[in-house]
Formats: structure tokens, sequence, C-alpha cells
């Protein structure tokens, strides 16, 4: 089963502003018991998933979060330690806390590691899901840095090659190169596919997964979100291999174990997340500006390549993105019709009003 396929979301839906969206949100994690800091920036990275189009990995997780929290699966208030380290590496448990409050820490570490070595890196045991990676490694772009991130979790649900079952979690993988004028290259994919939660939004607003791209409990394909259990990998074996190893990479370097080799997942249950950050100082091999300006230039190429018909502009990866974000930055972030439905009620249930429901 492969797939090759590019799944774009209809915006027909609310249009909210990036403020409220992100007050909302922190208010929503506050009620669970999170901290006001770790809900302001749990809040943020969902928000900025959003705001780049990316709204598998945004807002519309917000009632799993609450409802792993609220089940006690998941600590509200974690203190993330460092358990060891090294030049150029560290290790931290996370506490079984969210995992964008050890990612942040975690990153920031690699970060200056980077700064002092040359190369940082770091890992993280016993956490939760960190959201978007691309948002970790723009961090260590922001900063000066190539960045790199990869994560996993329990639960095999990218379709084995070959096979009826999962062999790994549809493990994503994120790199962030900086620019002078343009703005950071950024890769953020899943290796499989499409993303579950691309999905599962697709659903949200009463339409079916592209062909392809999925399959049931009994690894047959399907395009619908209702009974998907499975994601197909990307480019077939090739995605497969890359989900394998980043889930190895992670799984061994933490100690937490691979997919397989973790307990069930269970929604609203324990996520076990394993996570993995690099940071590589670019003025430890080569001034800063002329690797900008050397980006820049890549930039400038690859937009100017005639595009093919119906399009507007050939783009870097993660371009198409930065464009979005800065539309939505002022005008707003368009909602898929009905994704935001499930978190309106939700959020009722904790005496939060959600800001898109008149």
């Amino acid at each position: 089963m492969t797939a090759a396929t590019h799944v774009s979301y209809d915006t027909s839906g609310p249009v909210v502003a990036r403020g409220e969206l992100e007050s909302f949100a922190s208010k929503l994690l506050e009620a669970v018991g999170v901290d006001p800091a770790g809900a302001d920036l749990t809040a943020r990275t969902l928000v900025h998933a959003d705001l780049r189009g990316v709204h598998s990995h945004g807002v519309r997780m917000l009632p799993l979060y609450l409802r792993t929290l609220a089940s006690n699966s998941l600590n509200p208030r974690p203190t993330v330690r460092e358990v060891s380290s090294g030049p150029g590496h560290a290790t931290f448990d996370g506490d079984n806390g969210m995992g964008q409050i050890a990612s942040e820490i975690a990153m920031s570490r690699a970060i200056e590691l980077a700064h002092e070595f040359g190369v940082g890196m770091t890992v993280v045991d016993n956490t939760g899901h960190f959201g978007a990676a691309g948002y970790w490694v723009i961090m260590a772009a922001e900063a000066g840095c190539m960045g790199y991130c990869a994560s996993n979790l329990r639960g095999p649900v990218l379709l084995a090659t070959g096979g009826r079952g999962g062999a790994a979690g549809n493990n994503p993988l994120a790199w962030a190169f900086p620019g002078r004028r343009h703005r950071p290259t950024v890769l953020d994919m899943a290796t499989g596919a499409v993303a579950l939660g691309k999905i599962a939004a697709l659903g949200e607003g009463g339409f079916q997964a592209p062909e392809g791209v999925a399959a049931d409990a009994e690894g047959r394909p399907t395009r619908d979100p209702a009974k998907v259990a499975f994601v197909a990998p990307a480019a077939g074996p090739k995605g497969y291999a890359l989900a394998v190893v980043h889930d190895v990479l992670v799984g061994a370097l933490t100690g937490g174990g691979s997919a397989l080799q973790k307990e069930p997942l269970v929604l609203g249950g324990p996520l076990d997340g394993g996570l993995f950050f690099m940071a590589m100082d670019i003025a430890a091999v080569m001034p800063l500006a002329d690797f900008t300006t050397a980006m820049d230039a890549q930039t400038d190429a690859v937009n100017d390549l005639e595009p093919a018909a119906g399009v507007e502009r050939v783009s870097m990866p993660g371009q198409i993105e930065w464009d979005l974000y800065d539309e939505r930055v002022t005008a707003g972030i368009p909602f898929p019709a009905g994704v935001l439905d499930p978190l309106a009620e939700v959020a009722k249930g904790y005496g939060v009003a959600a800001p898109w429901v008149g």
C-alpha cells in the first residue's frame, strides 16, 4: 500500500484571531491544572501550528490533551529534570508532563550546548505529545543553528510494508535552516503518507481521507476516517524504513523503547513519549552570514523555477506555511468547517467561552 498525496483543508469555518485563540487555549489548560507558564507555552505552540495551516497539530488537539490531563494520565505540573549530561549532550526526564514543556527545556539546552561545543543533542524520556515538530526546530534556526528533532509515542499506527499491522509510530521528523532575507526553511513531516490528525480533521469536517493513505484494523484500505486504524507509509518502503529508523533512534536513546515495545495506546491514556533534539551551530563551521546568504540564494533559485500549470510559485519546504502564517497573523485563522465544534463543546464543560461562538 503506497500513497503520494497532499492533504489540503477546506477553510469555510470560523475565522479566529491569534490572540483570542491563544488566550482561550491557555484558560482551558489552566482549568485542568496546568500552571500558567506551561499553559501559555502549550497554547502558543498549538496556535502556531494553526497559523501555519497545520490544523492536525493545532487547537483541535486540545480535547485529547484535556482528556488525558483530566484522567491523571498526564502530569499537569511536571518537574523536568536533567538526569545526565556531558560535552554536547544531555538527557532529561519529562516527569510524564506536557511534551511542550519538556521540549522547550530540551531544545533550549541543545542550542546552549551547540554554541559551546558546535553540536548539541538532547533526549527526553517519559513525556507527552510535543505538538508540531516544526516549532522546535524553528527555535534552533532563530538562534543561528540548524535544528533537527524527532519523537515517538505509544501506538504502532504506521502500516508495515508487506504487513497487515503497524510496525512503528507515524513518527515525525523536522529540520530547519536559517535564512537572511527569507524565513527559515522548514521540513516538518510525518513518516506516514499523512498525519492521523489530518485524517481526523477531515472527518470532523465531513470529508473522506484521500485514496490510498490509510487502512482499517485488518490492514485493508479505507477512506472512512471513522474506520482508520493505520496510515500508509510515505513513499512505500522508504517511508516505512524512515519510520522504523526514527522509532529506534528515539526509543533506544531515551530508553523508552520503540512503539512496538511500549504498552498499547489508549486514547486519553499515558503516551510514554520520547523526544530527540539536535542543534548545530553554523558559526562553528562557517560565518553565519555566509550560510544564510547561501540559503537565500537557494530559495531565490527555487522560486525562480518555472511553475507547473495552475501553480503560482515553486516553493522551498515550509515556504507555503510561512505565507499562511504572515497572512493569518493579521487577518485571523480560517478553520476548516466542523473542526472546532468538538472543542467548543468541551470548553462549555469547563466554563470557558469559545471566542468563535456567538
